[in-house]
């Protein structure tokens, strides 16, 4: 898989889904990671099967994704899922993180990809529980739930591009990626989940 030069949106919302039930794996247990632009969607699986034993096979490829700055990583929760990446993997870098559910805070409770899909695009994301509740591990997926794992990372695309589209000065690729903001490492973040109690 190349990595493109040119800045790109590129959908890391609910990357890390947990879309499997407690009967088969631990819930802190990230099953597959969506890679999306406003055309494409990339689904790839973290574990193998019912052992839970996650699998390194992409894990080069999508590190040097996140790692590129001229990659946008848009989404909700995006630091706490980075944080998830890093607990099997380690070193990883991950750069130009936006996340989306800050910006729409409400009264201090951020927003998830749901409510800010509604918000944003005026579009309606049901979350239907055989699909949720189903088993994640499987592989291959079904084509329901490759649809819907589809449409999440669409949604976070689609919301970052209607940001750009409207706001293009503080929105745009170009202008995240020259922005001077202040960006905390995957690492310090692992450091400042583990004294929170976190497993990390």
């Amino acid at each position: 898989m190349a990595v493109r030069k040119r800045p790109q949106w590129k959908d890391r919302n609910r990357w890390l889904r947990y879309r499997v039930s407690s009967q088969t794996l631990p819930p802190t247990k990230k099953i597959h990671v969506q890679l999306a632009t406003s055309k494409y969607c990339l689904v790839v699986h973290l574990v193998h099967g019912l052992s839970g034993t996650y699998s390194t096979d992409c894990s080069d490829v999508l590190k040097t994704i996140l790692s590129d700055p001229n990659y946008i990583k848009a989404g909700c929760a995006m630091d706490e899922n980075m944080v998830d990446l890093y607990i099997p993997w380690g070193d990883l870098d991950a750069r130009s993180r936006l996340d989306l559910g800050a910006l729409s805070c409400d009264h201090g409770n951020w927003v998830g990809l749901r409510a800010l899909t509604a918000r944003t695009l005026g579009v309606d994301l049901p979350k239907p529980k055989q699909i949720t509740h189903s088993d994640w591990t499987k592989i291959p997926l079904t084509r329901r739930q490759i649809t819907y794992s589809s449409r999440d990372a669409w949604a976070g695309t689609a919301t970052a591009e209607k940001l750009a589209k409207d706001d293009p000065v503080l929105f745009s690729p170009q202008s995240l990626i020259q922005s001077p903001r202040y960006e905390l490492q995957i690492s310090d973040l692992v450091k400042r989940h583990r004294k929170r109690g976190g497993k990390a």
